[in-house]
């Protein structure tokens, strides 16, 4: 998948270096001839330069010797190996840190030539990515996508192993990307991507943050040190444009803290934010609403539905106006969206209740989309819900009081659940729900069964609600990657409940 060439990269160890703003150590030949950069001592080629990272579990100083066989021209790492033989060794203070700014500089530096903006937080990235793709199509520009369900630019489309990628594959595909016409990029930037540094070496001309609820603690420590990572976006990587949520109270908090140039938004007609929202009409249709903008006010109509969705639309308006879109050009792009793979998504139109598939994986994220969903069903909403395995377990029980609290019925079935025991997750979501909703939930661990329970179970009127996969199409019980997509699943029970009506 990332296995191209590129021209233009450096060919010497010192434009290397000189080209990714960094100090070449004393007594390094600057002329030395590089043909090749990697992190991966598998691919590494004569002639070419090996970084040594130390890892979350690996520690790239294990492969050095292995490179040096392979005829390694360089070794960039914090540690000298004890026998370099003819490679010539750079010592860096942290080789994690200097990795992706390399990457970008033997690819070019190809952000220095694109439109990057880059989106935070912990719910709303991907619709707002989608939103901001669809708003710089509409004024004529070409964009790039990196996103939690695809990396694409044209017809090139590659399925996201991760959020935000490795340095190197990122360097690598904006480069494509560019070679190929794109004239920027819209990127969902992840905390591990933060923390870890990947995306060092990218010029960012605007940083989103959409908001900040608990998840990923299995990583971070605590929502403090959550919340510190998400910090880094705006002051460490220092944005052309910062933009924060005022209805979020951590990016509220940062938008005080910021001293950069800033933009904020907000659904609360009376707040202070740059952008909101001054009336905001939602139905079963989609959203409505008029947005005021630093200088004027557009009428807005979307299919997306739900709060959380006038949110994501105010943020790309926000995106917007950061690049300096006019008003109405920037809401009749972004209108055009009909939604992002897997987020509120309808599935079976037709029928006389509503399916509904979400993403939704936080207490936060799963309140909203069933508090949206009930403002738009006439009679009753029935969940069906996982929760990840080898994930943050603290928020099972949460997730499972938030289904309990705000559907009329219940199914707690499977997620992803790796290594651990399906039972013992299901049971940290039953510890909540019983107590709040005794008699109107049950576990049904196979989560194909527990799709069709639902359907069945649904009436005129009804909506069910499948949670926590959203676009996703396999699913993860030990060591065994299987397909399965929620949207198939329901389909197909759908379509068998009306062969059998």
């Amino acid at each position: 998948m990332f296995d191209s060439d590129f021209k233009g990269h450096p060919t010497t160890l010192g434009a290397l270096f000189r080209d990714a703003g960094l100090e070449l150590p004393a007594n390094t030949d600057p002329d030395l001839e590089l043909n090749g950069l990697t992190e991966n001592s598998r691919t590494v080629v004569p002639g070419a330069a090996f970084v040594a990272v130390r890892g979350e579990t690996v520690d790239g100083h294990r492969f050095i010797q292995a490179a040096i066989e392979k005829g390694a021209a360089a070794i960039i790492c914090q540690q000298p190996p004890i026998d370099p033989g003819k490679a010539h060794v750079i010592l860096l203070k942290d080789t994690r840190e200097a990795l992706p700014r390399l990457a970008h500089a033997w690819y070019g530096n190809p952000s220095r030539d694109l439109t990057v903006v880059g989106i935070t937080g912990t719910n709303g990235k991907t619709t707002t990515a989608y939103l901001a793709e669809s708003l710089l199509q509409g004024v004529g520009r070409r964009p790039a996508l990196f996103s939690t369900v695809e990396y694409r630019f044209g017809d090139q489309v590659h399925p996201a192993p991760t959020t935000t990628p490795g340095a190197f594959q990122l360097a690598q595909l904006m480069c494509e990307f560019r070679a190929q016409g794109a004239d920027a990029i819209v990127m969902e930037v992840s905390s591990h991507s933060l923390i870890q540094g990947r995306v060092a070496g990218i010029h960012f001309d605007v940083a989103l943050m959409t908001n900040l609820t608990q998840d990923h603690l299995d990583y971070h420590s605590s929502m403090e040190e959550y919340a510190e990572a998400k910090r880094l976006f705006f002051t460490r990587y220092r944005p052309g444009c910062s933009i924060f949520n005022l209805d979020d109270p951590t990016a509220a908090r940062f938008s005080g803290e910021h001293e950069g140039p800033q933009l904020t938004y907000s659904t609360d007609a009376n707040s202070e934010a740059d952008l909101k929202a001054l009336a905001l009409e939602m139905d079963a249709h989609g959203i409505q609403m008029t947005v005021g903008f630093p200088k004027g006010k557009a009428q807005l109509r979307s299919p997306l539905r739900g709060g959380f969705n006038a949110s994501n639309m105010l943020a790309a308006c926000a995106i917007g106006t950061a690049l300096g879109v006019e008003p109405d050009r920037i809401v009749a792009s972004v209108q055009k969206m009909e939604g992002a793979p897997g987020r509120f998504e309808l599935v079976g139109d037709g029928r006389p209740f509503a399916v509904f598939v979400d993403y939704a994986h936080t207490p936060d994220a799963v309140e909203r989309v069933l508090e949206n969903v009930r403002a738009i069903t006439p009679e009753k909403v029935i969940c069906v819900l996982g929760c990840g395995g080898d994930r943050d377990p603290g928020k099972r029980p949460k997730m499972g009081a938030a289904m309990g609290r705000l559907a009329d019925y219940s199914i707690i079935t499977n997620d992803n659940p790796r290594s651990e025991d399906p039972a013992r997750i299901a049971a940290a979501m039953e510890e909540a729900i019983r107590l709040i909703a005794p008699g109107r939930y049950e576990v049904c661990l196979d989560r194909g069964k527990a799709i069709r329970r639902a359907i069945e179970r649904a009436r005129s009127g009804d909506s069910v609600v499948i949670a926590g996969k959203g676009h996703e199409t396999y699913q993860i019980i030990g060591s065994e990657r299987s397909h399965f997509d929620d949207r198939e699943e329901a389909e197909t029970a759908i379509g068998e409940l009306s062969q059998g009506s």
